[in-house]
């Protein structure tokens, strides 16, 4: 789990909890938080991000690995990103009523 939970978090450029949950498949926030005391992870303003150095090879890695599994962690992170562009329409629109 621990080899597992940077290259999840490599997908996404920059990544909050509910992120990675998403593309760490359900992963919790001790996991979060561990990954955010990584080195090469930056945080600002509750976002991570990791060093262009480290995220490129781990994603080459996960290229090489399980088409199914990316495919799959990247069809998460698109829902995580429609639920939040939704919520935040309904949010919109009953400030405008």
């Amino acid at each position: 789990m621990r080899r597992a939970t940077p290259l999840a978090g490599a997908l996404p450029r920059h990544l909050d909890e509910d992120g990675f949950r998403a593309v760490a498949d359900g992963a919790g926030a001790d996991l979060f938080g561990w990954l955010r005391a990584l080195p090469f992870v930056d945080v600002l303003g509750g976002r991570a991000r990791y060093h262009e150095v480290v995220r490129a090879p781990m994603l080459r890695l996960q290229r090489t690995t399980s088409a199914d599994r990316r495919r799959a962690a990247h069809e998460r992170l698109a829902r995580c990103h429609t639920a939040r562009r939704e919520a935040g329409s309904r949010g919109l629109t009953r400030h405008l009523r």
